[in-house]
Parts: structure tokens; sequence; C-alpha cells
């Protein structure tokens, strides 16, 4: 499809291949580039929270009964975690990362 757009000869399999292998390189550059732009914001809103929780800290809170300190995952952490395995699956079996609430 894209070979037929660009190119105005007759697409053979040699220029085929070329283009194949040129999308398939442009395709996992815009990926690898989305995912890096989603793990800067990410880290940005962390570094954020962080910066705003330490300004907020006058006298320290009594500590919370055992019902509050129910850990919740936020949407962000879960697609933090998809993000990793994304990048993780050429490399291992994806069923080997799991996602540990801690």
């Amino acid at each position: 499809m894209f070979a037929k757009q660009v190119y105005s000869g007759v697409v053979t399999a040699k220029i085929l291949e070329q283009f194949t292998n040129l999308t398939r390189r442009s395709f996992s550059q815009v990926v690898s580039d989305i995912i890096t732009d989603r793990y800067k914001t990410a880290l940005n809103k962390e570094t954020e929270k962080k910066e705003e929780e330490t300004s907020h800290i006058d006298t320290p809170e009594p500590l919370a009964s055992e019902e509050e300190c129910k850990i919740i995952t936020t949407e962000e952490e879960k697609e933090g975690f998809l993000i990793v395995r994304a990048m993780l699956r050429k490399y291992i079996d994806i069923n080997r990362v799991a996602q540990r609430d801690t």
C-alpha cells in the first residue's frame, strides 16, 4: 500500500521488500516514541506529586487504621505496567511479567 503511493514504477519483489523493512522500522520508531512520551509524562506527573507532597508537609498525620492502609492501584499505574510489558515482550515470555501492588 505504501510502496504504491510513493513509488511510481512497477513494484517488484525487491522494492516491496525494501518498503516492508522501511515500514517496519518506521512503525517501530513511532511506537517507541509514543511509549517514551508516555513514560516521560508519567515521570513528570510523579515528580510533581512528590514536590506537592513535600511542600504540604506541615505536621505529621496520625497513623491510619488497617482499613485505611489498603493499597489502591491507579489507572496510571496500570498503564505503566502495560507499557513495560509491551517493551519486554521482545525479550522474555509475556506470562513471566506480573503486576504486584505493594
